[in-house]
């Protein structure tokens, strides 16, 4: 039986400013946890309006909706 989870993403991007993201990606989409040792590193990336990308994940606060499922430390996905 799969378990989904939902990560929780919540940017304060200050030096950037809220308005100038335009949107936000996080990869990778899929996470597969398949024992207790399985680990995957979240990266969250923010496009300006220019196309220009930012890397964002030590700026993303990310909490787990489940964390009997997963916890979230430091970006890392953990079971």
């Amino acid at each position: 039986m799969r378990r989904f989870l939902q990560i929780f993403l919540v940017l304060r991007c200050l030096a950037l400013g809220a308005g100038e993201i335009e949107r936000l990606e996080v990869f990778p989409q899929t996470i597969n946890l398949a024992s207790k040792r399985s680990h995957t590193q979240l990266v969250v990336t923010g496009w300006l309006p220019n196309g220009e990308p930012r890397d964002l994940t030590g700026e993303a606060k990310m909490t787990s909706s489940n964390t009997q499922v997963a916890a979230i430390s430091n970006g890392i996905v953990v079971p």
